[in-house]
C-alpha cells in the first residue's frame, strides 16, 4: 500500500493469522507470510511498520517449529548476494526468535553469516552503510538475547 496506514492495517492482519492459526497450518505458511515480510524490511520507510514488521516475523518465528525455522535459515542465507541488508537484518531477529538453551548453535551460525557479510566477497567493494547498519543491528540483538 501507498500510504503508512494500509501497510500498517495489513501487517497487523497477518499479525493476528500469525497469532490465532493453527501451528500445523502456520507452518505450511510460514515461508510465504516470511518472504513477504522480509522483502518488505529494506523498503519500508514508516518506522511504525517496519517495527511492526520485526514483531510480524518474530512471532511467526517463535509460533513455528524448529525444522520450519530451520527452513527459513536456509532460505535467509541465501540472501547474501541478492539481498545483503534484509539477510543481516532477519538474521538478528532469528536468534532473538529462539530459547536461550537453544540457541548456542544457532548464534553461532548466525555470526559466520554475519562475518561472510561484513568482508564482502574479495571482488567487491566493502557494504554499503544499510548493510553495515543492518550488521550491527543483528549483533545488538544477538548480544541482548544471549546475555
Amino acid at each position: 500500500y501507498a500510504e503508512e496506514g494500509g501497510r500498517r492495517a495489513a501487517l497487523n492482519c497477518l499479525y493476528l493469522v500469525v497469532l490465532h492459526f493453527p501451528e500445523a497450518q502456520l507452518s505450511s505458511w510460514s515461508s510465504l507470510i516470511f518472504a513477504a515480510a522480509a522483502a518488505r524490511l529494506s523498503a519500508e520507510t514508516d518506522a511504525t511498520a517496519h517495527q511492526m514488521l520485526h514483531v510480524l516475523i518474530l512471532s511467526l518465528l517463535r509460533k513455528i517449529n524448529a525444522s520450519s525455522r530451520e527452513r527459513l535459515l536456509d532460505l535467509v542465507l541465501k540472501w547474501r548476494l541478492s539481498a545483503p541488508t534484509v539477510l543481516a537484518e532477519c538474521l538478528g531477529l532469528f536468534v532473538e526468535a529462539v530459547p536461550r538453551e537453544t540457541s548456542e548453535s544457532l548464534v553461532s551460525s548466525v555470526l559466520q553469516a554475519l562475518a561472510q557479510l561484513c568482508k564482502g566477497s574479495e571482488s567487491t567493494a566493502p557494504p554499503p552503510w544499510q548493510v553495515s547498519y543492518a550488521i550491527f543491528k543483528s549483533f545488538e540483538r544477538i548480544l541482548s538475547s544471549v546475555s
